[in-house]
């Protein structure tokens, strides 16, 4: 194998970042070694959307060197961790502070997002509030509005403006807390624990953090109100593969996220992507048709496995130009200078 068709395969080496913020170091350290210590809590699954057994391993860790193995899925192209964290494992990475110490700035630091404009303009380049954008061009007005992982509430707010009545379910007992604040209603707790139906259902940057996305989005259907709807964003396999992060358990395309919401008897009413940072923003209604069937062939597959192909160099070169040591970014900086000239 020749050197260029060497570099075109996918390869299980993710370049983890080299200097860590000083507030995630420890954390990232703690759970590393916790995960090697608790290997009976993680299961070799079939692919949750086309239940194939059969996949290629593409990641054997993550962007911060966790070990975590993610794998193309050879019947439908879905990325996926396998093997996978169970349920409780899932749990108490949120509700133990995990999650908060490795992926998110504390209350105090995370930046805030200026108000929707008024009025909307739906042409505007991908931001914060894209989502909010793209459900209100379907003109609906929701009483009930339920947010999954709420964060600080931030999504909340152009709706309880309105007037509806707002809940937010939130693992997170400090982000809780700032919930509460907005006078939105507050569940601590999982999704399985819910009750009651909703007009609006908020699943921003949610179904990719669960190892059944299927499961999730029947569990949400089953809260919708007769006219609901739901507003699913995820970070896309569209130009390049997201980042590859521990609490990341799938990584959808256009046609997988299609497949999820279709085996979830839900209708994608519209949809939405962001070449730009990968987001795909769907709405989703429920289908009038029973169980939703889908046709699976590996052409998602093969261009998944393409964009890893080529992602390689890029992912080689960021590394050695700023995760690498610093004598040899120093190297890698007088190269490009030089091949300038």
């Amino acid at each position: 194998m020749g050197v260029r068709e060497h570099f075109r395969k996918p390869f299980s080496r993710y370049f983890p970042v080299r200097s860590l913020d000083p507030t995630k170091h420890d954390a990232v350290i703690n759970y590393s070694q916790w995960v090697k210590g608790h290997r009976d809590n993680y299961d070799v699954i079939s692919c949750p959307v086309c239940g194939s057994d059969h996949s290629e391993v593409v990641f054997k860790n993550d962007r911060y060197g966790l070990p975590l193995q993610t794998v193309l899925c050879a019947g439908c192209g879905l990325i996926y961790v396998n093997p996978a964290p169970n349920l409780e494992t899932i749990d108490s990475f949120y509700r133990d502070g995990t999650y908060d110490a490795i992926h998110r700035a504390s209350v105090a630091d995370r930046p805030l997002r200026p108000p929707i404009e008024e009025p909307i303009d739906i042409t505007r380049s991908y931001d914060g509030w894209s989502w909010y954008r793209v459900l209100m061009e379907s003109e609906r007005n929701f009483e009930t509005v339920l947010e999954i992982g709420a964060g600080n509430g931030v999504n909340l707010k152009p709706f309880i403006a309105a007037g509806a009545a707002v809940t937010a379910i939130e693992l997170s007992q400090q982000y809780a807390a700032e919930i509460e604040k907005t006078g939105a209603s507050v569940i601590v707790d999982n999704i399985w624990a819910l009750e009651g139906s909703f007009d609006l259902i908020v699943a921003r940057h949610v179904v990719e953090h669960v190892t059944q996305p299927v499961e999730l989005l029947r569990k949400l259907r089953q809260h919708l109100s007769s006219n609901g709807v739901i507003v699913v964003e995820v970070p896309g396999i569209l130009e390049r593969v997201p980042s590859i992060q521990t609490a990341h358990l799938v990584y959808l395309s256009e046609v997988t996220l299609q497949s999820t919401a279709r085996l979830a008897n839900l209708k994608v009413e519209a949809l939405q992507t962001f070449s730009g940072g990968g987001e795909i923003i769907a709405v989703m209604s429920q289908a009038e048709n029973e169980q939703g069937k889908v046709t699976f062939d590996n052409r998602e597959f093969q261009r998944v496995r393409e964009i890893i192909s080529r992602s390689y160099p890029h992912r080689l070169r960021h590394y050695l130009a700023y995760d690498s040591p610093q004598p040899l970014r120093f190297l890698v900086s007088t190269v490009r200078k030089l091949k300038s000239r």
